[in-house]
C-alpha cells in the first residue's frame, strides 16, 4: 500500500516467479481487485500467468529477458483488445514490471500501474533498476538476518557445548546448556 500511496500508482502487485513451469503466481495486489481485474481480463489461470501462453506481454517479456518492461502508453502497445478494453474501464494507462532477482534467480515481478499516460517511460528506467537492486539488497538482507536469527536460537537452545571464541582464544560467549554444564550459570 505504501508504494501505490507514495508514487499516486493506480495499484500494483507480486506475483512469485517459477522459472522451470514458466508461471507466475499472484501473491499480493493493492488494491485487492487487481488479482479480480487480472482474472477478469483471463490472463490467470488457477491463480497463476503462464509466461509461455499470456496474451499479457509485458510479464513475459520481463521474466523471458530478466529485465524491466515498460509500457508508458497501455492502449498503444500490442495487447489483446478484451485487456485494452479492461484497462480503460479500470483507467489503466502506463504499466511497468519488475523482476526481482535474487541469487541470479528471478523470484518475484513486481507490476505497478498508472492513471497517467506516459508515467513509465524509459526516461526513468534509472530510477527502476535502483528501485530493482534495493529490492534484492532487502531481500537479502531479511535473509541473512533470518539465518542469523535461527542459528541465534540453535546456539541458545542446544544441549551441546558451545563456546564462541575471537581469533587469539578469548571467549565471548558460551550457550546456557554450556554455561550450566560448566557451573558458570548466573544466579537469580
Amino acid at each position: 500500500p505504501v508504494l501505490v500511496k507514495e508514487l499516486g500508482l493506480k495499484g500494483a502487485w507480486i506475483g512469485k516467479v517459477d522459472e522451470e513451469k514458466g508461471i507466475v503466481q499472484f501473491e499480493y495486489g493493492c488494491p485487492e481487485a487487481v488479482k479480480f481485474s487480472l482474472e477478469d481480463v483471463g490472463l490467470l489461470e488457477n491463480g497463476a500467468l503462464n509466461i509461455h501462453t499470456t496474451k499479457f506481454k509485458s510479464i513475459a517479456n520481463a521474466v523471458k529477458n530478466r529485465e524491466i518492461f515498460i509500457v508508458p502508453e497501455v492502449l498503444e502497445f500490442p495487447y489483446p483488445e478484451k485487456v485494452k478494453i479492461y484497462a480503460q474501464i479500470l483507467n489503466v494507462r502506463s504499466i511497468c514490471v519488475i523482476p526481482i532477482i535474487k541469487d541470479g534467480k528471478i523470484v518475484s515481478i513486481l507490476s505497478m500501474w498508472s492513471d497517467e499516460f506516459g508515467f513509465f517511460t524509459e526516461k526513468f528506467k534509472d530510477l527502476l533498476e535502483e528501485l530493482q537492486k534495493d529490492i534484492a539488497f532487502a531481500l537479502k538482507k531479511v535473509e541473512l538476518l533470518y539465518q542469523e536469527f535461527i542459528i541465534g536460537e540453535f546456539i541458545q537452545k542446544t544441549n551441546e557445548l558451545l563456546i564462541i571464541a575471537d581469533e587469539k582464544g578469548k571467549i565471548e560467549h558460551i550457550n546456557p546448556y554450556g554455561k550450566k554444564l560448566l557451573g558458570l550459570e548466573e544466579e537469580k
